[in-house]
């Protein structure tokens, strides 16, 4: 059953998932073509004293790409169920709603994961051959928070699609709004604040089992 889960929801979003993939990738590549010109212009000691003591963001390009991946993976995947009426089926199939919705946002969830962790790892990379380690470090502790979002904006918002009415809807829209903005704030990040926000943003996992409770007994 989840194999088959799995094969649907990947028919549902390989294409978009692969389109924000190669968007990603361009992006990074984009900002360290632009890091590479402006070491050639400027000399690499002059630019590394940039961005180390004028704390320059050579990365703020991209800071809101997780969270509209992630916003645009949950839309792809739940739209059209909620839309045609699927997902009322899929919920009444011999299997609790809880274990069904879990299972299928724990997949988006994992898509999602994977291309950060990829991002994540080509930024490193990249700037730890521009750069030395200590910034290349800096610069993924000032990007995890905003990929951080980017995972909690599609719990969320796959959360909030599936809750049918709009006046449980506007209060978990205005926590997350609230939550997720939060993590733009561009400030220093240490990994136990980090933490305390993953395992906060955790909750959105479980907001999706009562918005899939009541999508399902129609609860009004």
């Amino acid at each position: 059953m989840f194999k088959a889960l799995v094969y649907k929801e990947w028919l549902k979003v390989r294409w978009t998932y692969i389109s924000l993939s190669l968007i990603s990738m361009l992006a990074i590549l984009y900002i360290f073509l632009n890091v590479s010109h402006g070491i050639e212009l400027n000399g690499s000691v002059a630019f590394w004293s940039f961005v180390i003591y004028k704390k320059y963001m050579f990365t703020a390009d991209i800071t809101y790409l997780p969270f509209i991946i992630g916003v645009v993976i949950a839309l792809v995947q739940f739209y059209p169920e909620i839309n045609s009426g699927r997902l009322k089926l899929t919920l009444h199939l011999p299997m609790k709603e809880n274990k069904i919705l879990l299972q299928t946002v724990l997949i988006g969830g994992g898509l999602i994961l994977f291309l950060t962790a990829f991002n994540l790892l080509l930024i490193g990379v990249f700037s730890a051959s521009y750069f030395p380690v200590e910034v290349a470090k800096n610069t993924l502790l000032t990007l995890i928070p905003a990929y951080l979002a980017g995972l909690i904006a599609y719990f969320a918002v796959s959360a909030i699609m599936v809750e049918p009415i709009w006046s449980r809807r506007i209060p978990m829209i205005i926590f997350f709004a609230g939550f997720v903005s939060v993590l733009f704030g561009f400030g220093d990040y240490t990994s136990t604040l980090l933490l305390f926000y993953l395992i906060t943003g955790s909750f959105a996992v479980v907001t999706i089992i009562l918005s899939g409770f009541y999508f399902k007994r129609g609860i009004k």
